[in-house]
């Protein structure tokens, strides 16, 4: 499958290494649910993978929400790794397409 942004990697159960206020504004951010709301994380940096915390696999279920991405897997279940994420990795981040909310909508 084509990520435009974050590739999932098959993790089994992850803690995460960074607490919420070290991350840094790289521009793509986990959200919990589709509302932007409740718990979220942001990508501390790209150019390497980064566990997601547990807090958005305990509560959330497919799909989880990449703000800036197209396309995503809408089950999970599907790819045999359940309703978690183990970690994302960034590989980089288009800034003018991150700006441009209209396809949030879109998707929504």
């Amino acid at each position: 499958m084509h990520f435009w942004a974050l590739l999932t990697a098959v993790v089994a159960t992850v803690v995460s290494a960074f607490p919420f206020e070290a991350a840094e504004d790289t521009g793509v951010t986990l959200y919990e649910h589709v509302h932007f709301a409740g718990h979220h994380y942001t990508i501390p940096s790209i150019n390497r993978c980064w566990p997601v915390p547990q807090t958005l696999n305990r509560f959330c279920m497919p799909p989880v929400l990449y703000a800036g991405i197209r396309e995503t897997i809408p089950d999970l279940n599907l790819i045999g790794i359940g309703d978690e994420v183990g970690s994302v990795f960034c590989s980089g981040i288009n800034r003018d397409d991150a700006l441009n909310e209209q396809w949030v909508d879109e998707w929504l």
